[in-house]
């Protein structure tokens, strides 16, 4: 059975139609404040606008009516939650790489991805984010993290920029699965992996978990959290 989102054959709306469902309606944008916006970032946003429900929950994407290189030749495009930093891409060459920094300092830091690559990252992990069959484990064993990735692929993206560096993405037939570094407080090394997964259904998310001690789950993927 194919994965839910493949980089060598799927285009991000054959993601978002698995995911969310048909579109809704036509796709369509308005015109942005600036010239020069990326094609990446003119085709993410002619995608998405063809869901009427959102596609980000947590970081999220400027309006691309707001869309203007600074001085600099940077274009902030994306921010995080609570405005700590932003995301933008270098218009200077044609590599369109994405830097991220604090939005007063622009102190930019190369995340080391393209903003196509940029763009399918962010993208896939918001949808883990706004499921809702969804499970958050702050710290399993890596024994059981692996049963549970055993019919993922990684999808292969990370930032090097990231504020956790051993973030990864997998893509499995019916669910996403992000792995990362332990949060404080709980078991963590070598051995220990933080697991956010979210699957297309209930049964799906289900199936996906019974390789994991139903103890350590905090939220999401028992019977009483439904």
């Amino acid at each position: 059975m194919p994965i839910l989102f493949d980089r060598d054959r799927d285009s991000l709306t054959d993601f978002l139609t698995r995911w969310y469902g048909p579109p809704q309606r036509e796709p369509v944008i308005g015109s942005p404040a600036g010239a020069l916006v990326p094609a990446e970032l003119v085709e993410w946003h002619r995608a998405v606008s063809a869901w009427e429900d959102p596609v980000t929950f947590q970081d999220y994407p400027l309006p691309f009516e707001e869309l203007s290189p600074e001085d600099d030749q940077k274009m902030i495009f994306w921010v995080e939650n609570q405005g700590g930093y932003v995301w933008a891409v270098d218009l200077a060459t044609g590599k369109h790489e994405v830097f991220v920094g604090d939005p007063v300092r622009r102190d930019w830091e190369t995340t080391g991805l393209s903003l196509g690559d940029f763009l399918v990252q962010a993208t896939l992990t918001e949808a883990i984010l706004g499921s809702g069959n969804s499970a958050f484990v702050p710290s399993v064993p890596v024994d059981q993290a692996h049963a549970v990735l055993r019919e993922f692929t990684a999808l292969g993206i990370f930032s090097a920029a990231d504020p956790d560096p051993g973030a990864r993405l997998y893509i499995g037939s019916d669910a996403l699965a992000q792995v990362a570094t332990p949060p404080g407080g709980y078991p963590a090394g070598d051995q220990h992996v933080r697991l956010n997964i979210a699957g297309l259904d209930h049964d799906a998310l289900q199936r996906h978990l019974s390789a994991i001690d139903p103890d350590l789950l905090v939220w999401g993927g028992t019977a009483d959290a439904w």
